[in-house]
């Protein structure tokens, strides 16, 4: 398995990413249910090191898919963005994405 690259990311540029791809969805949806997407973001987050490989899975159209197979007759589509700074021995900043489907 190759090492990870990182590279300074912007998580919430990605996370509205997918957001972004939610209208072209519903056009090409099999059966035109309505999806709403929802984003709760924490806006003062620093750029984070990711490695792009894995950072374009976050905004993959994937994630647009698996949320219509998910809600066939329509729904929601939320993610949240959130950052917290952990104080121990050493300062940690950690930063979690999560989605989920409400339909």
């Amino acid at each position: 398995m190759p090492q990870p690259q990182f590279q300074r990311v912007q998580i919430n540029d990605l996370v509205r990413g997918v957001a972004r791809l939610f209208p072209q969805a519903q056009l090409e949806s099999r059966n035109g249910a309505a999806m709403k997407c929802r984003l709760e973001l924490t806006e003062d987050l620093d750029p984070i090191a990711a490695d792009p490989g894995v950072a374009a899975i976050v905004r993959s159209p994937i994630t647009v898919l698996n949320a219509m197979d998910a809600m066939p007759q329509g729904g929601n589509f939320e993610s949240q963005v959130r950052g917290a700074i952990l104080r121990s021995r050493a300062t940690s900043v950690w930063v979690t994405v999560e989605a989920w489907t409400h339909g």
